[in-house]
């Protein structure tokens, strides 16, 4: 499970990536009303461990995208795709309330269509795998049935193929590594604070992340040994 909270000062080395994502967040869209084009899908791809969910954490709390959005949801997805459980979670968190387990999934489809329904939203889709184009396409017909224009969902994604299922802009976000540069990553993990100062540009770090290639997750797991 994810959740949606980050400091951002943990957050390295993505600024470029982080302004490529929030100007397409901010964007009002397509001014063609009743149509898929008031909601747009953002997929961010990458391996695992290269801070795909903590680049939409970043986003998430974002100044600027809070102040866009009138209702924020964040779920996490995995490998199976249960839109029953989707369903609940992003109409639970859309009423702040609990959601019965005795509703069908027609009447949780109906109320997630009338909870979202003449709002700007903005949804994350955390950890997707599914790349059913018919299972999507179900899924998201509910999510974007009336939405306001502007509505973004940003996925994040291991697979090109989901990305590819699900993007409505012209292209996914790709996520590389870090570069050597960033390597101050290395160092935050394995110096106590006062260390840190004295440490401003090791040489090892800068090994240490070449050879982690870039991954920050790697980095961080060896900077913490």
């Amino acid at each position: 499970m994810t959740h949606s909270f980050v400091r951002p000062s943990e957050v390295i080395g993505r600024d470029s990536e982080k302004k490529e994502i929030d100007d397409l967040l901010l964007q009002q869209g397509d001014n063609q009303s009743g149509n898929n084009k008031n909601v747009f899908v953002i997929p961010i791809v990458g391996i695992g461990g290269l801070g795909k969910t903590t680049l939409a954490k970043l986003l998430y709390n974002d100044e600027r995208v809070v102040r866009n959005f009138e209702l924020r949801t964040w779920v996490y997805v995995s490998v199976e795709f249960d839109i029953i459980r989707l369903t609940k979670e992003i109409l639970c968190s859309a009423l702040d309330t609990e959601i019965s387990d005795k509703l069908s999934i027609d009447q949780l489809q109906g109320k997630l269509r009338d909870a979202l329904k003449d709002k700007k939203f903005l949804l994350v889709l955390d950890d997707v795998w599914i790349d059913d184009r018919v299972k999507w396409s179900e899924f998201r017909d509910v999510l974007i049935d009336g939405a306001k224009l502007g509505s973004k969902i940003l996925v994040t994604t291991r697979n090109i193929s989901v990305a590819s299922v699900m993007a409505t802009v012209r292209t996914y976000i790709n996520l590389k590594g870090l570069s050597y540069e960033h390597c101050s990553l290395f160092v935050k993990c394995a110096f106590v604070e006062d260390d840190e100062k004295k440490h401003p540009n090791p040489f090892e770090g800068k090994d240490i992340v070449r050879k982690c290639g870039g991954v920050p997750l790697a980095v961080r797991n060896l900077g913490s040994c």
